[in-house]
């Protein structure tokens, strides 16, 4: 929403009731330009160009204080442990090995961040009704929408993936720009519209999705009676690889403190019972991550959990609701539960939406 100078933007991933708030702002808005709701830049009246830019200078607060908290933290526990250099300087590297580790994520994330935004922080893409246009340096690329021929999405970042990248192919050339440009999301909803004949090799769903759109069909087979939505995307593999490094970090104490020649420092009992429980809510997310899913036909929706299957039919649904993390399918006593890390939220929203008659509380706004 624009006016006045000012510019508010509100995401329905973040705030709840979106829709109800664009309806008031359609009744009340009534000097507003348009009357409904659209992309921004693909309306026909609109003559400006929609600009798309880097920022020149990498967002430092939210990109290197990982870094500084992080070498914080090893330097105070390598510094508490360090003795004198008759004893080596071992026992505090094996002391800190545990928060390097544990680290090394959020330092890796960062430098890839910052390598990406040094590099493309010339970039510029504008777009209009006609077409779009490049430039970077003395690179120029100009392409009418109708010339482009693939619109591509992947991932990148090494090694964790943490960025995911756009490439757009027309008779003229070809550019890319990644999710670190200044409203990324929007310049991905301009060129979808106005470039439907390049349709995406892989869309947001099936890019985020381990296996891709046929991993969400039985025998890869799309559109055969049977959807799945499981667990397997990149986003969850990110968050079990660094339960993992903590769980490896809790399992190599002990190791870490016989090495340093203090067993008096062990209690076995606490070790063993940490231990334990870190280690079996590891193995329970890779097991879901795994295993767990969601799957649906023409009758009914099942759950495939760690305690069994759980089955509602269609016609036994009677309420939803949705605490924000987990969404619950109440029929009688029975009840089917989903997270909102699943693969394709929104599709299994629309389509329990339809066959129910009922509403996903909560359930984000097709178009802002």
């Amino acid at each position: 929403m624009e006016g006045g100078g000012l510019r508010l933007v509100v995401s329905p991933k973040q705030w709840r009731d979106v829709s109800c708030l664009q309806e008031i702002v359609i009744h009340d808005a009534t000097n507003a330009t348009h009357g409904e709701w659209n992309v921004l830049g693909c309306r026909p009246s609109e003559k400006r160009p929609q600009v798309f830019e880097y920022p020149k200078q990498a967002d430092y607060p939210n990109i290197v204080m990982p870094i500084v908290c992080s070498l914080a933290a090893i330097g105070m526990v390598f510094s508490m442990n360090a003795r004198s250099r008759s004893d080596g300087w071992w026992p505090a590297i094996g002391a800190a090995f545990p928060f390097i580790a544990m680290a090394f994520p959020s330092l890796a994330v960062a430098a890839s961040r910052i390598r990406d935004q040094r590099k493309r922080r010339f970039q510029c893409i504008e777009t209009t009704s006609e077409g779009i246009s490049f430039t970077d340096h003395g690179v120029a690329i100009s392409a009418d929408w109708g010339s482009i021929q693939q619109y591509k999405y992947s991932y990148f970042g090494w090694p964790l993936e943490t960025l995911s990248g756009y490439t757009v192919e027309t008779a003229s050339g070809t550019f890319s720009f990644s999710s670190q440009i200044r409203d990324f999301q929007l310049l991905n909803r301009i060129i979808r519209h106005w470039a439907p004949q390049a349709a995406m090799v892989a869309s947001d769903v099936a890019a985020n999705t381990l296996g891709g759109e046929k991993s969400l069909s039985p025998g890869g087979i799309p559109n055969t009676g049977v959807r799945i939505h499981h667990y397997r995307t990149r986003t969850n593999r990110g968050f079990l690889s660094l339960m993992i490094v903590f769980a490896m970090g809790f399992l190599s104490l002990p190791f870490l403190l016989l090495w340093e020649g203090e067993p008096q420092r062990i209690n076995m009992a606490d070790i063993i019972w940490t231990n334990v429980i870190a280690q079996s809510i590891t193995v329970w997310c890779w097991w879901r991550y795994s295993a767990a899913r969601i799957e649906f036909d023409e009758s009914g929706v099942v759950e495939r959990s760690a305690f069994g299957a759980r089955r509602l039919m269609w016609s036994e649904i009677t309420s939803i609701t949705n605490n924000d993390m987990i969404v619950t399918l109440h029929g009688g006593a029975q009840k089917v539960r989903y997270w909102n890390m699943i693969a394709d939220f929104e599709r299994l929203n629309s389509e329990i939406e339809r066959r129910t008659a009922l509403t996903v509380p909560g359930k984000a706004a097709q178009e802002v």
